[in-house]
């Protein structure tokens, strides 16, 4: 191990990370089982590095980031369509994103946010289910959105 090595721990897993290599970690809660549509609904956390910025405009290099995932989504998700983009700005710099697309013939909501953890890494959490199911999923997604924390 070098001095450039750090140990991470969660969960009571732990592992060394060498130097040049960086953690992706994700943070993934699950229902118990497939809801009847046989998608389990879920919610993923990831952090993603972002580009060397364009632009100093923070609001703006997170709406790019945003839009450039998307063009990446139509081309990548079956019948994908965006139902609902709540864009960045000055005084809510974070941005929700509601698409829907059809995963192994089911159709499938997730409610994507993408928020700034620090000046070089966005946060972004994907709630998934199904469509007919996520009305009802919702407020667990809610609920478990309001009880993150970072740190």
């Amino acid at each position: 191990m070098s001095s450039a090595d750090r140990t991470l721990s969660t969960q009571g897993m732990s592992i060394t990370c060498p130097d040049g290599w960086r953690d992706a970690s994700m943070l993934i809660l699950s229902a118990t089982a497939p809801s009847p549509s046989g998608i389990t609904p879920n919610l993923v956390i990831t952090r993603e590095p972002l580009p060397d910025p364009e632009t100093a405009d923070r609001v703006a290099r997170l709406q790019d980031f945003v839009d450039r995932q998307i063009d990446q989504m139509h081309t990548a998700l079956k019948d994908f369509r965006e139902v609902a983009h709540r864009r960045a700005t000055a005084e809510r710099p974070g941005v929700a994103l509601t698409i829907e697309w059809t995963s192994n013939g089911i159709p499938v909501t997730q409610a994507i946010t993408y928020a700034y953890a620090d000046a070089r890494t966005v946060v972004i959490s994907t709630a998934t289910a199904s469509q007919s199911e996520f009305p009802q999923a919702e407020p667990q997604f809610l609920a478990l959105l309001r009880s993150f924390r970072m740190g």
